[in-house]
């Protein structure tokens, strides 16, 4: 029997083959989605890990910064901090905010009381939730901002009596005046709010803070100064001395060659007059006055030092200058060392002189000061004349280095844990 072919093909094949490519196609779209997704799952989750770790890096690196102010802040409470805190670690895992810092101060020589001009390294580790930031920064002393004027008194300062202002003052008091007095170059008038400033004394203003008086060692100056006893009597006296680096006119064979020396009182009345002292004289020593008059020529050895350091128990210092020149010939004393007694030289006080809060009176007309004049009390009249030197502020001066540590321009860093 013959099969008939109509020239159609069988379609049965084609639907099924079309079935399974759409299939297979819906499977590699849902896998891809899926894959996809949790792609995105596993980016999502590392994004926020890595934001938790980023965040608590930025946490971490704050309380590192909280503890380099902890520091300051314990530095600026305690005026004593030297002696009363150790050199290296100062706390262990101190608790802050969400964290812990743990906090080192080391001093350039390791020895946090030796030198309160030295810097310090303050080095803090700041931690949280084990993301770790170490910040280091050095930090400084500064010149005690009593040194920027020509005179500071603890209590009033009095200006009277032609007196010549020629830098500017502080009181923590009344500043007096009768009128009688000139006022030049940079001269300006300074006391707390709520004390009284005479009206004629300009310029004026109101400090917003309190200084804390100066106290320097007097067992750190002794260390350092070559004895002297001057002239004996009831009244120590210093007449025609000569006490430089060089030269010391009371033992020859004992010169201080930093020019640092120190007379003790022992209760007696001290006089200084027609005398050269170049660096620092000390005296110390209960008494009842210590008087600088006819002519003295005062100076300072060195800018770091101070000149004249009055322990005398807040007793009367008198500055009764009332000669105009401290003549070599007149006194028979080669003053300025030089192998001639020919020559002749101006009265004159620079540096700075500090007193144990005495009262202190500069007068007559040949009382020149070119510094600073530090005391409990100041009168200021007769002529006298007072200036300021600016680099006296710029000076490190033991004893007269301002506690309130400052960060060191530029020398922020984070280093490595």
């Amino acid at each position: 029997m013959m099969r008939i072919n109509n020239g159609h093909r069988s379609t049965r094949t084609a639907p099924s083959r079309r079935g399974v490519a759409v299939y297979l196609f819906v499977i590699a779209v849902s896998t891809i989605l899926v894959g996809t997704g949790l792609a995105l799952v596993a980016v999502n989750r590392a994004d926020r890990r890595l934001h938790e770790s980023v965040h608590r890096s930025t946490q971490a690196r704050c309380v590192a910064l909280a503890g380099i102010e902890a520091a300051l802040g314990a530095m600026d409470a305690n005026t004593n901090w030297r002696k009363s805190l150790a050199n290296g670690q100062w706390s262990v895992d101190a608790a802050f905010g969400p964290g812990t810092y743990t906090l080192s101060v080391a001093d350039t020589d390791g020895n946090l009381g030796d030198d309160e001009t030295d810097s310090v390294t303050i080095t803090s580790t700041g931690n949280v939730g084990g993301a770790v930031s170490r910040i280091q920064v050095t930090a400084a002393p500064r010149p005690y901002k009593a040194l920027e004027f020509a005179c500071f008194a603890q209590v009033y300062l009095d200006i009277r009596s032609n007196a010549v202002v020629a830098g500017p003052l502080r009181a923590h008091q009344e500043i007096y005046s009768d009128g009688n007095y000139d006022s030049e170059q940079n001269a300006l008038f300074e006391t707390m709010p709520g004390y009284y400033i005479a009206s004629s004394l300009q310029p004026s203003r109101y400090a917003t803070s309190a200084l804390p008086y100066p106290q320097p060692s007097l067992s750190y100056y002794l260390a350092l100064a070559t004895p002297i006893s001057g002239i004996a009597g009831s009244t120590a006296r210093l007449s025609r001395y000569v006490l430089t680096p060089a030269t010391n006119s009371e033992a020859p064979g004992q010169v201080n060659k930093n020019g640092i020396y120190s007379l003790n009182a022992g209760g007696r009345d001290v006089v200084i007059e027609k005398s050269h002292i170049k660096g620092t004289l000390i005296i110390h020593g209960t008494t009842k006055k210590v008087t600088l008059q006819r002519s003295c020529w005062i100076e300072s050895a060195g800018a770091s030092l101070p000149t004249l350091l009055l322990f005398t128990g807040g007793e009367e210092v008198d500055f009764n200058l009332d000669s105009a020149t401290l003549s070599e010939p007149g006194e028979n004393t080669d003053f300025n060392e030089d192998g001639d007694r020919i020559d002749s030289f101006p009265t004159d006080v620079r540096g700075l002189v500090w007193t144990e809060g005495s009262y202190i009176q500069i007068h007559r007309p040949y009382a020149s000061f070119t510094g600073c004049v530090i005391g409990g009390r100041i009168k200021v009249h007769d002529r006298a004349t007072v200036n300021d030197d600016p680099t006296l502020a710029q000076q490190m001066i033991p004893g007269f280095v301002d506690p309130d540590m400052k960060i060191v321009p530029g020398t922020w860093r984070e280093i490595q844990p």
